[in-house]
């Protein structure tokens, strides 16, 4: 008998196209060094909510209270579900997602039967030990009509694209798992290999200085690389918190100091404000609608990754330290530059 556990999935990114947006070149001033960010913190997180994503039935709404109910056809694997008569309720005190791939009237009609939600693993636990019969949702952040898309033929060439870049290279059994939230350490380590390639000929001179990574961490290199290269910050406390989910404003951050628009994020906010609009406005965020404070999985990481390798660089104008300019290839004083020209289609040629 199988144990009375929830299949928790990670959530889904849907592609929709968006255009790149550059300017150039771009003045920045001369600002002090920015100060080490403060910790991020956001309501649905992993220590205390589970996601799920799950195929409902009998779908009842009652519209003098405009409360959901549902039960669980089936989960995202295909398997019946743990419990198929436990009742999921979604109510006034339900956080709907603002997104575009949030539609609960559709959801109530029965139209998109395909659901992704966050219970509280308190609620879990009351439903697994003590028999509960329904259990309320925190947080409702996907509907879909089907699933069967998945993965699609564009998250087949991304997953590949950044397989043979060693960017990410998924499980020994050659499992991705898109769906999986992403730790702080592993995107420290997704971007020091998008910064460099030959990170493992890299000798590293200064220590990760953080209190909770040790030399004996799988990630340690990579921390103590990308603090060198400013490619992160730690807290104010010193730690690093190598195993907490990234969030979405914490990737930005990272990606859009990897690209050089360091300068404009904090002429327009700092983080996280200024990173998030960066990473909008120069394409970092295109296909994507994450908030900032929520985590981000190894799909939509792959989504970021793949844009961010295609976006010009901002570099400062020779001779002048305190002028910016983007290299996105509109003049022959700023030819095309990009994290894939510069770093892989060189090494590939070499």
């Amino acid at each position: 008998m199988r144990r009375k556990t929830f299949l928790i999935a990670l959530c889904m990114s849907v592609c929709i196209t968006a255009m790149l947006a550059i300017s150039n070149p771009v003045d920045a001033l001369v600002v002090p060094k920015e100060e080490t960010q403060t910790s991020t913190e956001y309501y649905y997180n992993s220590d205390e909510h589970a996601m799920l994503f799950m195929k409902a039935c009998d779908i009842k709404k009652d519209d003098a209270s405009s409360i959901i109910t549902f039960k669980v056809e089936s989960e995202l694997n295909g398997e019946e579900p743990m419990h198929p008569d436990l009742v999921y309720i979604i109510d006034k005190e339900t956080d709907i997602s603002e997104s575009v791939f949030v539609d609960v009237e559709g959801f109530a009609k029965g139209e998109l039967p395909w659901i992704g939600v966050y219970v509280t693993k308190e609620d879990v636990e009351k439903v697994n030990n003590n028999g509960a019969e329904s259990i309320h949702i925190s947080y409702v952040w996907n509907t879909s009509s089907d699933v069967s898309i998945y993965p699609s033929a564009d998250e087949v060439a991304r997953n590949t694209r950044l397989k043979e870049r060693n960017i990410m290279v998924g499980d020994p059994d050659g499992n991705f798992h898109p769906y999986r939230i992403l730790s702080r350490a592993e995107l420290t380590k997704i971007a020091v290999v998008m910064s460099n390639p030959n990170f493992a000929e890299t000798v590293i001179e200064q220590p990760a200085e953080f209190t909770d990574v040790d030399a004996e961490h799988w990630a340690y290199p990579y921390i103590a690389y990308a603090k060198q290269a400013d490619i992160i910050d730690g807290y104010p406390d010193g730690s690093f918190k190598p195993e907490s989910d990234i969030t979405c404003a914490e990737a930005a951050k990272v990606f859009v100091s990897l690209l050089g628009y360091t300068p404009f994020a904090k002429q327009n906010g700092g983080y996280p404000s200024g990173y998030m609009s960066a990473a909008s406005r120069y394409g970092i965020m295109n296909s994507l609608e994450i908030k900032a404070g929520y985590p981000i999985s190894r799909s939509d990481t792959a989504i970021m990754v793949c844009n961010a390798l295609d976006i010009p660089l901002m570099k400062p104008i020779p001779g002048d330290e305190s002028a910016y300019a983007i290299y996105d290839g509109t003049s022959l004083e700023y030819p095309l530059q990009t994290l894939e020209i510069q770093n892989f289609k060189a090494k590939a040629q070499g």
